[in-house]
């Protein structure tokens, strides 16, 4: 596993050793097993997770934007059953995990923060030359085993999950899940490329992983 370090200064005056790392495979149990690695070994004291995700449209984000993960759901726990109308039914468990508080104030104030946010999108503009206006969002989201690039999907998830649910996933719930039982401060932020369904693409990959990576990167110096 290939490690990458720098060192960030925050306005506090705090040195900041920077790790960072990338799972080799998606999905909850890869990303569980590197934030446990990270945790024990590297000796962390925060852990974030930047990249992609797919969107709600609904939540009235567009792509590229920006989301903070305020409480994460596994969509795919529960009990399958012998349905009455179908073949199978999945009876769910509610299972959620919400962030750490210290880590969506500090998000919070840097989504609100009008002169940050426009030096993230003109950081966009000089490196790709998008004239994206980026914009963050705190929200829910739902993580699950599975790429879904269906309406139908998206709507059955939405109909188990909080009414304000912007973004789903397939690694956010098992990053939130090592950190509450080694109780570790993280925080998941991702850019929105698509939103699951059949236009689902690659297109809009660069913009959302740097927009997701420079928030990261604002927080960090601006707030902690």
């Amino acid at each position: 596993q290939d490690v990458y370090t720098t060192t960030i200064l925050s306005a506090y005056g705090n040195d900041f050793q920077i790790c960072a790392v990338c799972p080799n495979l998606p999905c909850s149990v890869p990303t569980s097993s590197l934030a446990i690695e990270m945790m024990t070994i590297l000796k962390i004291d925060y852990l974030f997770m930047t990249g992609i995700t797919a969107g709600i449209e609904s939540s009235g984000l567009q792509l590229g934007d920006i989301v903070i993960s305020k409480s994460i759901q596994d969509y795919s726990s529960g009990k399958i059953i012998k349905g009455k109308e179908k073949e199978f039914e999945l009876l769910k468990e509610i299972n959620i995990i919400p962030a750490n508080p210290d880590m969506i104030s500090k998000a919070s104030e840097l989504t609100n923060n009008r002169n940050q946010m426009n030096s993230l999108n003109e950081f966009i503009y000089n490196e790709i030359k998008e004239n994206a206006r980026i914009n963050a969002k705190l929200a829910p989201t739902v993580s699950g085993p599975y790429v879904v690039a269906s309406a139908q999907m998206v709507e059955y998830i939405k109909g188990n999950a909080d009414r304000k649910l912007s973004a789903l996933d397939m690694e956010g719930y098992g990053l939130y899940y090592s950190s509450h039982k080694l109780q570790k401060k993280c925080l998941w932020i991702k850019g929105i490329t698509d939103f699951a369904d059949s236009h689902k693409g690659d297109g809009m990959h660069k913009l959302a992983s740097l927009a997701s990576g420079r928030f990261l990167y604002l927080l960090i110096k601006e707030y902690m």
